[in-house]
C-alpha cells in the first residue's frame, strides 16, 4: 500500500538536482555513487559554498561537506537560510558536538562523516521528498500539507517510516515517535528501530517482526521497549508494508503506541484470574483441613501480593497470638504471641476497611510506633476477620522491605474476600463443632448397642435404623425407605404387623405409642418391647441420626409441627437366650457325666479286673492288659475334653491360609507310611480360629490313617487336600483307602460311633463340632478312588 492508500513513486522517481558543496572527498564519492545506483533521474554537481549560494535556484538538495573553504558550516546554512528558507540542506558533521549547532542554524538534517552509502541514500531520499512536497504545494494545498504534518505530529502515537533494505534505515519519524521513545525524530533518520530493544525484551515478538519482514508481509505485536534514557514502556507496534506501482515493497510504515498501563491492567487482571482459581481450587478441596486451606491461602495470597509473610491472628485479653503463618519470620509463627498493644493489628483494629502500609519507615505516622520497633514491617495490609459479628482477629499480609507501588484495587478487594472468607470458614468451623457435640450427644443413645433405635417419617418410612437394629437383618437395605410396619422384622406375623402399624399411626397423632410384639431376625425370633416418639420442629428441619433435633413427647403448645418418629426398642427374649445357654451348658455335662459313668466305666472294670487277677494268679498278661485299658481311659479323657472345647462359637476369626494348617497338622498325626498330596491352591485362606481348625485337620488325618488303611498292607494309604470344584467355596480331604459303608456315612459325625473296637468316636464328632463352631457344613461321601471323602463349605 501507499502512504496515503494509493501507490505512490519513489521519491527519487521524480528525478532532482544535488549540490555537492565542497569539494570532492569520502561522503561525497558515497552520496554520488548512491544517487547513480539507486537515482539515475537525480543529478548532481560539486561547487565551493560561494558557488552553491550562487545555485540555489535550481537545486533541490544541498550536500555540504566538512571543507567549506573560508566558511563555517553553521555560517554557510544560515547564509542558505536567508537566501531560501525551504531548500533542504544535509550537513556532514566531525562529531556530535556539531549537531544541535547546525540544527539550530537550520540545517535540514546532520549525517556523520563515516556515514554508509544505506544512511546517505535513506537521508538523501528524505531531504529530497521534502523538496518535491514543497515544491507542489501552494495555496489551498500549502496548508493541507501543513495540515497533515501537524496532524501527523500531534498524533497520540509513534509514526515511522523504514526502507525496505536490508538494514530498513527509518527515512521518517513524527513527534509522536519522539514523545513515545524520547528520541529527536530528526536524528533517528537512518537508524533502525531495534534500537528500542533492550534485555527484557522478549524474543517472541522480535522474531515474529523479523519474520514479517522476510515475507514483506504485516505484523502487529505488543513487545519491551526502552526509551532513550533507559527506562522500560510496553509498546504495540503495527508494520504495513508499502508498494510501488509495479508492486514491489519498497518501505514499511510503522505505528507505534505505549500501551504500558493497558499491560500492566491486562498482567493485574491475569494475576487476579489466577489468584481467584487458585482460591476457589484450594477453598473447595475437601481433602484438606481447614488449617492447610487457610495456610495454601495465605501461600497464594503471599505470591499474590509479592510479600513474604501472611498470618492469622486471634485477639483475645488484649493479647495477639499467632494461630496460622506462612513465612519465616521469628514472631510471626503460629503460638507466638505479644501484647496488642505492641502489635500493627491494633491499627487494624482502628482503620474501617483494611489497613495499608507501602513503606513504614518512609512514613512519618510509624516512627516510634512499637509494633514497627518490634515486628520491623516495612509494608502490611490487614483487615479485621469476625465470627458471629464478634471480633476474632485479623488477617495480615507483609514483608520486611518495602513496596515500590501501593497495593493495587484487586490486590485490596482480593484481602478483602480473603477476610470475608477466613470468617466464614471459622464460623462454620464453630457450627461444625457445637453440631459435632450435639451429634455425640444423640449418638450415645442412638447407637447404644442394646437398644434398636430408628427415624421414621411422619407417615411411617424408615429411614434410618441403628446398627443394633441393622445387625438383626441379613440385608438391611430391605426395610429402608418402606413403611415401618413392612419391615422384614414384622412380616412373619401378621398379629406384629397390625401391632406396629397402630404404633405408627398412635405416634403420627402426637401421643407416646408403646408397644410389643413378637419379632424375626437373622437368626430366628423373639420379642421386642419398645415405643414411637413423635418428634416436633421447624418443617423445614432434616432430621437424621447425623442431624439431631430436640423431641419432645408431649402436647404441642406451640403449635410445631411433627417432622419426624423416633421408635427406641429393646430385645425382651435375652432371658430365653440366656436360658438356653444354660441348657446347652448343662447337656455338654449331662454328655461329659454320661461318658464318665459309662464310656470309662467298661475300660475301667477290665483294668480292675486284671489287676484282681494278678494279685491272686500273676502273670504280666494281666498287667498289659490293664495298661491298655488306662491308655484307652486316657485317650477317651483327652478326646473328650477336645469335645467339651468345641461347644463355643469362634468370635474372632481371622484369615488363614488352609494349607499352612494342614501341613502343620500332619506333622504331629502318626501317619505311618501314609503320605500326604496337597492339591490346594496355597493362597486359598478362609476365616477362621487357626487352632481349632488345626485340630479339625489333625482329626481327618487320624480317622484315614486309623480307618482307611488297606488291611493288607500291600500299598501305602495317600491322603489328599484339595479344593471344591463345584464351585462352592471350601476344601475336601480324601483318601484312597477302604472307605466308608454308605449305611455307616449318616452316623459318622454322631459321638460315640466308631467302626473300630479301638476307636473312642470322637474323632469325626469333633470334626463336625469344629465346622459347627465356624458357622460351616461338613459332608461325607465316597472319593474317586473308592475311600472316604470329607468336604468342608465354608461358604456359597
Amino acid at each position: 500500500m501507499s502512504l496515503d492508500g494509493r501507490r505512490s513513486p519513489r521519491p527519487f522517481d521524480d528525478g532532482g538536482h544535488v549540490i555537492f558543496v565542497g569539494g570532492q572527498g569520502p561522503v561525497v564519492d558515497r552520496a554520488a555513487a548512491a544517487l547513480t545506483r539507486h537515482a539515475p533521474d537525480v543529478d548532481g554537481e560539486t561547487t565551493d559554498a560561494d558557488g552553491a549560494l550562487e545555485s540555489l535556484a535550481s537545486a533541490d538538495c544541498l550536500l555540504a561537506s566538512s571543507d567549506l573553504g573560508e566558511w563555517t558550516r553553521v555560517a554557510f546554512v544560515e547564509a542558505v537560510r536567508t537566501r531560501h528558507p525551504t531548500l533542504p540542506v544535509v550537513v556532514v558533521a566531525d562529531g556530535p558536538g556539531d549537531v544541535d549547532a547546525l540544527l539550530a542554524a537550520g540545517a535540514t538534517d546532520v549525517v556523520d562523516s563515516d556515514a554508509s552509502e544505506a544512511l546517505l541514500t535513506a537521508r538523501l531520499r528524505n531531504a529530497l521528498a521534502r523538496r518535491t512536497a514543497g515544491d507542489g504545494a501552494t495555496g489551498a494545498d500549502e496548508t493541507l500539507a501543513e495540515l497533515k504534518q501537524r496532524a501527523l505530529d500531534d498524533a497520540n502515537l509513534g509514526v515511522v517510516i523504514a526502507e525496505a533494505t536490508e538494514d530498513t534505515p527509518t527515512v521518517f519519524a513524527n513527534e509522536g515517535f519522539g514523545r513515545l521513545t524520547g528520541y529527536d525524530p530528526s536524528s533517528f533518520v537512518g537508524r533502525n528501530c531495534r534500537v528500542l530493544q533492550g534485555p527484557a525484551t522478549e524474543a517472541a515478538p522480535v522474531a515474529a517482526i523479523r519474520d514479517a519482514l522476510s515475507t514483506e508481509r504485516p505484523v502487529s505485536v505488543v513487545l519491551r521497549n526502552y526509551r532513550q534514557d533507559g527506562t522500560a514502556f510496553w509498546n504495540e507496534v503495527d508494520l504495513e508494508p508499502v508498494t510501488d506501482a509495479d508492486g514491489a515493497v519498497t518501505h514499511y510504515l510503522g505505528f507505534q503506541r505505549g500501551v504500558t498501563e493497558r499491560v500492566a491492567l491486562e498482567r493485574e487482571l491475569e494475576s487476579a484470574r489466577e489468584s481467584l482459581h487458585g482460591l476457589y481450587a484450594v477453598t473447595t478441596d475437601a481433602s484438606l483441613s481447614l488449617s492447610e486451606r487457610i495456610e495454601r491461602t495465605l501461600a497464594l495470597a503471599c505470591e499474590r501480593l509479592d510479600v513474604s509473610l501472611g498470618f492469622v491472628t486471634r485477639i483475645a485479653d488484649d493479647t495477639q497470638r499467632i494461630v496460622h503463618a506462612v513465612g519465616d519470620h521469628p514472631l510471626l509463627q503460629p503460638g507466638e504471641a505479644c501484647p496488642l498493644s505492641k502489635s500493627y493489628c491494633r491499627r487494624t483494629l482502628d482503620t474501617e476497611g483494611l489497613l495499608a502500609v507501602v513503606h513504614a519507615a518512609a512514613d512519618g505516622d510509624w516512627e516510634n510506633d512499637p509494633g514497627y520497633e518490634l515486628f520491623g514491617l516495612e509494608c502490611y495490609l490487614g483487615g479485621k476477620v469476625r465470627v458471629d459479628d464478634d471480633l476474632y482477629g485479623t488477617l495480615c499480609f507483609a514483608d520486611t522491605e518495602p513496596r515500590d507501588e501501593p497495593f493495587t484495587a484487586s490486590q485490596t478487594a482480593f484481602v478483602e474476600l480473603l477476610t470475608r472468607w477466613v470468617s466464614y470458614e471459622l464460623e462454620r468451623k464453630r457450627r461444625e463443632q457445637e453440631l459435632r457435640a450435639a451429634t455425640r450427644r444423640f449418638r450415645a443413645l442412638f447407637d447404644n448397642p442394646r437398644t434398636f433405635a430408628g427415624v421414621l417419617d411422619p407417615d411411617g418410612t424408615l429411614r434410618e435404623a441403628n446398627n443394633a437394629a441393622r445387625s438383626t437383618l441379613d440385608d438391611p437395605s430391605v426395610a429402608l425407605d418402606e413403611p415401618f410396619w413392612e419391615a422384614p422384622w414384622w412380616t412373619p406375623d401378621p398379629g406384629a404387623v397390625e401391632t406396629v402399624r397402630t404404633a405408627v399411626d398412635t405416634a403420627a397423632a402426637g401421643e407416646v405409642a408403646p408397644f410389643e410384639c413378637a419379632y424375626s431376625h437373622r437368626e430366628g425370633s423373639g420379642t421386642v418391647s419398645g415405643a414411637i416418639y413423635p418428634v416436633y420442629g421447624d418443617p423445614d428441619d432434616s432430621v437424621s441420626a447425623d442431624r439431631p433435633v430436640v423431641a419432645t413427647t408431649g402436647d404441642t403448645a406451640d403449635g410445631s409441627d411433627i417432622v419426624s418418629l423416633m421408635v427406641v426398642g429393646s430385645d425382651t427374649t435375652r432371658r430365653t437366650e440366656q436360658a438356653a445357654q444354660l441348657r446347652r451348658q448343662r447337656d455338654r455335662l449331662e454328655e461329659f457325666a454320661s461318658v464318665v459313668s459309662h464310656d470309662l466305666r467298661s475300660p475301667l472294670e477290665v483294668a480292675r479286673g486284671r489287676l484282681h487277677l494278678y494279685e491272686t494268679a500273676g502273670g504280666d498278661e494281666h498287667i498289659r492288659q490293664a495298661m491298655a485299658s488306662i491308655d484307652r481311659m486316657s485317650t477317651l479323657i483327652d478326646d473328650l475334653l477336645d469335645l467339651a472345647r468345641q461347644g463355643d462359637t469362634v468370635s474372632d476369626p481371622v484369615s488363614t491360609r488352609v494349607t499352612d494348617v494342614a501341613h502343620r497338622a500332619w506333622g504331629t498325626v502318626a501317619t505311618a507310611a501314609a503320605g500326604l498330596s496337597v492339591d490346594l491352591d496355597p493362597a486359598f485362606t478362609v476365616d477362621a480360629d487357626p487352632s481349632r481348625l488345626r485340630q479339625l485337620f489333625e482329626n481327618l488325618f487320624r480317622n484315614a490313617v486309623e480307618h482307611g488303611s488297606p488291611s493288607d498292607g500291600e500299598r501305602p494309604l495317600t491322603v489328599r487336600l484339595v479344593g471344591l470344584d463345584d464351585g462352592r467355596r471350601g476344601f475336601a480331604v480324601e483318601d484312597d483307602g477302604v472307605g466308608i459303608a454308605a449305611e455307616d456315612r449318616g452316623h459318622v459325625f454322631d459321638r460315640g460311633f466308631t467302626t473300630n473296637d479301638e476307636g473312642t468316636g470322637f474323632g469325626l464328632a469333633i470334626v463336625a463340632r469344629v465346622v459347627e463352631a465356624h458357622g460351616w457344613a461338613v459332608t461325607v461321601t465316597e472319593s474317586a478312588t473308592g475311600g472316604a471323602r470329607f468336604e468342608v463349605v465354608c461358604g456359597p
